[in-house]
């Protein structure tokens, strides 16, 4: 399955790419689970990222490891081995595209296989609910940064 989130920032690109780091993940954390980072090297080629989300208090755990497969021009791709089951295969694209001098658009595409298609029609929906909270998350962030003044520089 797949599908492609957008969301626009009143916000010059280079800038946005500027805070997608750690404190940008912690933030994204799904509504009503504890998000824990258990490692985070960054988002170049080769780098990888280990988290743990929690869901109702921690009788729910899923543990993610993923790798960094490319990284190029404010684009990188992570990628996981062996997500959490039912997963089979995650692929998530993230890029960051300029939409003028001030402003960009951040583009999340999500693809992902169980290994049964009535399965990843099941999943389909709560996953599209679930990443589309992204949008009011980005936006909350990244306004705190700008309100804050302590926008890194490009």
């Amino acid at each position: 399955m797949r599908f492609t989130l957008c969301t626009n920032l009143n916000l010059p690109a280079d800038r946005a790419w500027n805070h997608f780091d750690r404190d940008l993940l912690m933030a994204l954390s799904p509504p009503g689970a504890t998000l824990l980072v258990h490692r985070y090297e960054g988002q170049q080629q080769g780098d990888s990222i280990e988290i743990e989300v929690r869901f109702w208090g921690g009788l729910v755990r899923q543990y993610w490891k993923t790798a960094i497969t490319l990284s190029r021009c404010r684009c990188f791709v992570d990628e996981s081995e062996y997500p959490p089951a039912p997963l089979k295969t995650w692929r998530h694209v993230h890029a960051i595209l300029p939409a003028g001098p001030n402003s960009c658009k951040i583009v999340d595409r999500i693809e992902f296989k169980t290994g049964s298609g009535l399965l990843d029609v099941l999943f389909f929906l709560p996953m599209y609910l679930l990443f589309s909270l992204r949008g009011p998350q980005y936006r909350s962030y990244f306004g705190k940064i700008v309100k804050k003044g302590s926008l890194k520089a490009s």
